[in-house]
């Protein structure tokens, strides 16, 4: 949930997630990723998770904010897959995270609408932080990027968006704060937490393209279509498996600016169809 307050100054987002799930988990590291195909050994996961996240973000200059939140977090693992038994990483932190800690960030944000952008920049810098000291039982960090581009092509519209996102984890890091770059966000067409390491980086370009209707002007119906290619591996400097990512798909717009968006992701050895009630960034 986003709200604006004082013409724009002052931004409040909150972020609350639950969660009861059977899931897949196909441990840590590119080579183990890549060698494990999806079946019983993976899908017999259930997790519990509770997860809440208040942020401020207040103007610091035209299109410029500084941001505080604070993040909480519980994972529980029921039911866990022959993987994760043998799994170094879950053997070391067991099955109950709680994660306490802080993230600030500066945020450079151009956008003509933060929802459905035509047009502007989008850049934020974060860091994150969480340690025992608040009541958790984890002690890591992380610095997250996230770059966004967006041009309108001779009409509203008619748009070339551009993603480029990078994480770094730092420290004893346990698999549920691992960096992931598939989902319905990132790399579309692989497995939310297929591919997971301590870094990760993914690149994105998408062409969408509402339809004019008969008075000429936009109409409520059009397609997109995307590219991108994305990483994992311990340091952001050692990246070196890229996975291609491409994929199509379908757009109503609800409300002005609010698209109901079908999407079908092709990955290596890999697909994924997605329903969502706005853009992918």
């Amino acid at each position: 949930m986003n709200t604006f307050w004082l013409d724009d100054q002052l931004r409040v987002k909150l972020i609350a997630k639950f969660s009861n799930v059977n899931d897949d988990y196909f441990g840590v590291g590119y080579e183990t990723n890549q060698s494990i195909d999806r079946g019983k050994e993976t899908s017999q996961y259930n997790r519990i998770l509770f997860y809440l996240q208040p942020k401020v973000d207040l103007r610091l200059l035209t299109n410029f904010y500084g941001g505080v939140s604070f993040v909480y977090s519980n994972l529980k693992v029921r039911e866990t897959n022959p993987v994760m038994e043998e799994d170094e990483n879950f053997q070391n932190f067991g099955p109950e995270i709680i994660e306490t800690g802080f993230a600030v960030n500066l945020t450079f944000d151009s956008r003509d609408i933060v929802v459905n952008a035509y047009k502007g920049w989008f850049v934020n810098l974060s860091y994150y932080l969480t340690t025992e000291f608040f009541g958790g039982n984890q002690n890591y960090q992380v610095i997250e990027y996230d770059l966004r581009y967006y041009r309108s092509l001779n009409r509203l519209g008619n748009t070339l968006a551009f993603r480029a996102y990078g994480r770094q984890a730092f420290g004893e890091v346990p698999y549920s704060g691992m960096t992931l770059i598939g989902s319905t966000d990132l790399l579309r067409g692989y497995l939310n937490g297929q591919y997971r390491d301590k870094a990760g980086l993914a690149v994105i370009g998408e062409w969408r393209y509402m339809f004019l209707n008969k008075e000429r002007v936009k109409g409520k119906h059009g397609i997109a279509t995307w590219l991108g290619t994305g990483s994992i591996a311990q340091n952001l400097g050692t990246l070196s498996n890229w996975l291609p990512n491409a994929g199509i798909g379908y757009r109503l717009e609800l409300q002005p600016r609010m698209n109901l968006r079908i999407d079908f992701g092709f990955g290596r050895n890999s697909s994924g169809l997605y329903f969502n009630f706005s853009e992918s960034f």
